[in-house]
């Protein structure tokens, strides 16, 4: 107080501002701990336990310590349990920023989508439509399938529109529109976010915050990677560099982490091999892929990423064209298996596709058996739109080789294909056992493999109340 008096208002306001990210790091853990005393004595206060969860993501983002904010996160997420509260604010934070880095992503549905009715019940509409958001974008990567993804997304949607929350409404927006262009929907170009969930027009001619405009192009990234427009994905990867600092959650790093090399690999394995340029995609994917590897490796996190580096090895070693074709193709049938395994039929198709991809000028019966395993598994995820692209790209391939391919897939599978998933340990690289996942039988949420129409924005036979976590309640 005697320091404040001796200090005129025209030098505060002229004091600089303090740019170092540990003091700032440090007052921000303060005006949490103002906010929430955490211990009364010896005994804890339940008006504190977000403020484990908060410090810790705190501790990751800006010191990296993820083991420690896995730690505190649990410390929030078994106070909840003990004494029977549920907080929004400390569940989003836990499966948003830090479980995802250590559990599979399945385990955040149930408690995200909790998270969703309790807010909207008790008022706090801000936190629940951001619990949403995450819970589909978790859904998304955890390769469920997008009919019940659109139907949830439609379903509540008008809710959050009633709102006019338009930091919330972009992103789901572009998430719908995403989806719906992978599933075949109204899209009159699959590569633009232009249909019934939005208009890539309205986007630009509005003012949007760097949260908003990161979400917008990762989708736009996505869907122009699986349709193959390598030039537009490349285009997106970096204008969702440009907004990184606005996406701090595991869904929104990892994808970065995961792009940046997926889409390099891409770009080279499409060009000359002794050009300049594809030298560069190279040297890219490479500095990419080891930084997605210390993601994977240091405090032994990341178990939703060990698939994903298997892949992008297996992409990498494709590339050397003195490799032997067997050992590329053991890489990849290793990141296919790994992915099946977890439940992930999206990256288990995409694996599929980079290697029929590959054994184009290898083996073209090789490549149709992975082009064609490719093709069912997107059908069976529910991305129609992404299947039809594949058979008008690989038509040449599929038709003339579809007869050695299905003798050649019927006695693998009979077995070769059983006998080299037998022999894989039912334990990831870093020595747990397999994680558990939410497995849905095909056909359980699955509707025929039928083209959306145009006014129509969910799989037939879809209900627009079933959650992947459970069945809500009206």
């Amino acid at each position: 107080k005697n320091r404040l008096r001796k200090i005129s208002v025209a030098d505060v306001l002229a004091l600089p501002e303090c740019k170092d990210e540990r003091i700032i790091a440090a007052m921000n853990m303060l005006l949490l701990l103002s906010k929430h005393s955490t211990y009364d004595g010896d005994d804890i206060l339940k008006y504190s336990i977000s403020t484990f969860s908060q410090i810790g993501v705190l501790v990751s983002v800006m010191f990296g310590d993820a083991k420690e904010a896995y730690r505190l996160g649990l410390m929030s997420s078994g106070l909840m349990d003990r004494l029977g509260i549920h907080d929004s604010m400390t569940s989003v934070v836990v499966h948003k920023y830090v479980n995802p880095w250590y559990r599979p992503l399945t385990e955040s549905l149930e408690p995200l989508l909790q998270t969703y009715y309790t807010g909207m019940k008790q008022g706090s509409v801000e936190m629940a439509f951001v619990s949403f958001n995450i819970y589909l974008i978790h859904c998304f990567m955890a390769g469920l399938s997008l009919g019940p993804l659109l139907s949830d997304a439609k379903a509540h949607f008008d809710t959050i529109e009633e709102y006019g929350m338009d930091s919330i409404l972009t992103p789901l927006r572009a998430l719908r529109q995403a989806v719906l262009n992978l599933a075949g929907g109204d899209a009159p170009n699959p590569l633009q976010l232009t249909g019934s969930a939005m208009q890539e027009q309205d986007f630009f001619s509005s003012p949007n915050n760097s949260f908003a405009k990161y979400h917008f192009y990762m989708w736009k990234m996505k869907v122009c990677y699986y349709y193959g427009d390598w030039k537009g994905a490349e285009e997106n990867r970096l204008l969702t560099w440009k907004n990184r600092k606005a996406a701090l959650a595991f869904c929104e790093v990892s994808t970065q982490m995961y792009y940046n090399a997926l889409i390099p690999l891409a770009m080279a394995s499409s060009s000359s091999g002794g050009t300049a340029a594809a030298a560069g995609h190279k040297r890219r994917a490479r500095a990419a892929i080891n930084a997605l590897r210390k993601a994977v490796t240091k405090e032994h996190k990341a178990i939703n990423l060990v698939h994903k580096l298997h892949l992008l090895d297996a992409d990498f070693l494709a590339l050397n064209k003195r490799r032997d074709p067997r050992s590329v193709q053991q890489a990849f049938d290793r990141a296919i298996t790994m992915a099946s395994r977890a439940g992930l039929r999206h990256d288990a198709a995409l694996g599929n596709l980079r290697a029929g991809e590959y054994f184009r000028t290898k083996d073209l019966n090789w490549s149709c058996h992975y082009l064609t395993r490719s093709i069912e598994l997107f059908r069976d995820w529910g991305a129609h739109g992404v299947v039809h692209h594949l058979q008008t790209k690989y038509a040449q391939v599929l038709s003339s080789h579809s007869e050695s391919t299905l003798t050649m897939m019927s006695s693998t599978t009979s077995s070769g294909t059983s006998e080299r998933r037998a022999s894989v340990k039912s334990s990831n690289h870093l020595g747990r056992k397999r994680h558990s996942t939410l497995r849905v039988k095909r056909g359980e949420f699955d509707a025929p493999y039928t083209f959306l129409d145009a006014n129509q924005e969910s799989l037939p036979e879809m209900g627009g109340e079933i959650f992947y976590g459970k069945r809500s309640e009206k």
